[in-house]
């Protein structure tokens, strides 16, 4: 096997490069919408991203408001909850665990245990109620918790079916 080399880039004095597109996908029962970034309004202080250790809440979220209504082989899931009130409400689940088949994680990561090292993220899924960036930061934590248990490498697909109507559902 062939050890991956990643080349060093000079990020210092960079400036700030935009995100790809200006808008953040949100789910509520299923339902899709959009939400410009400028909408912003992310405040950190809001928010706290843990590791749901019983799989039931997180399943019974992702069964609710993820599109596919289905629940994948799950090696952890975190959730991002609203410490803002009085109680703490569960707002997104991000679902990392286990592919159909073994090559999904061994081919972008030869060098790698897949389960151990790898992991598919098989679900990312936060409420339209969640200001502009939150999916940005969730996942931000959920990777820095991964790389802490040892998780070099994390293999992510988007649907392209909801791509394609990124210009015909809630959008300006």
């Amino acid at each position: 096997m062939t050890e991956a080399v990643q080349e060093v880039l000079p990020f210092e004095g960079l400036a700030e490069i935009p995100s790809a597109s200006p808008w953040c996908q949100r789910w509520c029962e299923g339902q899709h919408s959009w939400r410009h970034v400028r909408d912003g309004g992310f405040d950190a202080r809001r928010y706290r991203v843990d590791v749901i250790p019983d799989e039931e809440p997180g399943k019974q979220f992702v069964l609710t408001h993820h599109y596919s209504h289905s629940y994948p082989a799950a090696k952890i899931q975190f959730g991002m909850y609203d410490v803002s009130g009085r109680t703490r409400r569960l707002v997104g689940v991000a679902v990392f665990g286990v592919p159909v088949n073994t090559d999904v994680l061994t081919k972008p990561f030869p060098d790698l245990r897949p389960f151990v090292q790898s992991v598919e993220c098989s679900r990312f899924v936060l409420l339209d109620e969640c200001p502009g960036n939150s999916e940005s930061w969730f996942l931000a934590r959920c990777h820095a918790a991964l790389l802490d248990d040892g998780v070099r490498g994390v293999v992510s697909f988007a649907d392209l079916r909801m791509s394609a109507e990124v210009g015909t559902r809630n959008r300006p």
